[in-house]
């Protein structure tokens, strides 16, 4: 089986994981943080999960984007592409949302963030569902040999 293939795999498991756990908990946690600690909360967040996200985004990317390359099929380019518009939906919707919360507590901004972190979660969500089906198709067609 491609390395390429299962580190793919990997990490759309692991950052779908991640991203609804940060949905459905994390960013809602905000709201619980006081707004004299938020400042020093949100530097130590921010540090954290970019150590938890920074590798796996771009082993994501890269493995995508070898596995479109190297197969040149539908799926690997409809797959680097719904990795393009996460990574597009980060630094157009939730990076800057996690710059003007640099500055302290905004309950809008929190708001904000949480509505605007669906895009993101729907998309490694999809991805997921889409490799899981591709590499359930591949054992079946093996199983079949």
């Amino acid at each position: 089986m491609n390395v390429v293939l299962i580190i793919n795999l990997c990490a759309s498991l692991y950052l779908a994981g991640l991203i609804w756990t940060i949905q459905l908990v994390h960013y809602p946690g905000f709201n619980y943080i006081s707004k004299k600690s938020f400042k020093d909360f949100h530097r130590m967040h921010t540090r954290g999960m970019g150590l938890i996200v920074a590798i796996p985004m771009i082993a994501e990317l890269a493995s995508s984007t070898l596995l479109a390359i190297r197969f040149q099929s539908v799926f690997f380019y409809i797959n680097l592409t719904l990795v393009i518009l996460t990574w597009v939906c980060t630094g157009l919707l939730s990076v800057p949302r996690h710059q003007r919360l640099q500055h302290g507590k905004d309950k809008n901004v929190i708001k904000e963030l949480i509505l605007t972190n669906y895009p993101r979660t729907a998309l490694w969500t999809i991805r997921s569902f889409l490799i899981v089906g591709y590499f359930l198709s591949m054992e079946s067609s093996l199983l079949k040999q």
